[in-house]
């Protein structure tokens, strides 16, 4: 079985569509393949449910929770696997030129819109909270 550093040592020199597919076959050839799938296939809902549960808790970024749990459920079957790839690749496509411009910004800039998207996530969170509970 492999850790969680090595997994995106993987992920990261894997090329981009193949990805969590490859991911996947290792881990189904190895000792306790099907076991990690149910692992996986049970574990990444638990994620992506508490990742929600977390949005009506001010300060505590959900996104990146959610994001966990959807690639922890892609590792538990191939067909998930293959979605994910096809993801990654629209996404890139996509946001090609987002992120070319998001490189060019000072170092600065990117952090003061870091910190006002998780002060606008967190405040927008705790709006809906008093929504729900008022």
């Amino acid at each position: 079985m492999i850790g969680p550093r090595e997994t995106l040592h993987e992920l990261e020199k894997a090329p981009p569509g193949q990805r969590f597919q490859r991911l996947y076959r290792r881990r189904q050839q190895g000792p306790h393949g099907k076991l990690l799938s149910l692992v996986f296939n049970v574990g990444g809902p638990l994620i992506i449910a508490a990742g929600f549960a977390s949005y009506a808790i001010p300060m505590i970024p959900s996104e990146p929770v959610i994001l966990l749990g959807i690639a922890v459920l892609a590792q538990g079957t191939l067909r998930g696997a293959k979605i994910m790839d096809g993801a990654e690749v629209r996404l890139r496509r996509w946001l090609a030129p987002v992120l070319k411009l998001w490189r060019g910004w000072p170092k600065w800039l990117r952090m003061a819109l870091a910190v006002v998207w998780m002060f606008t996530a967190a405040g927008l969170s705790y709006w809906g909270y008093r929504v729900i509970t008022d």
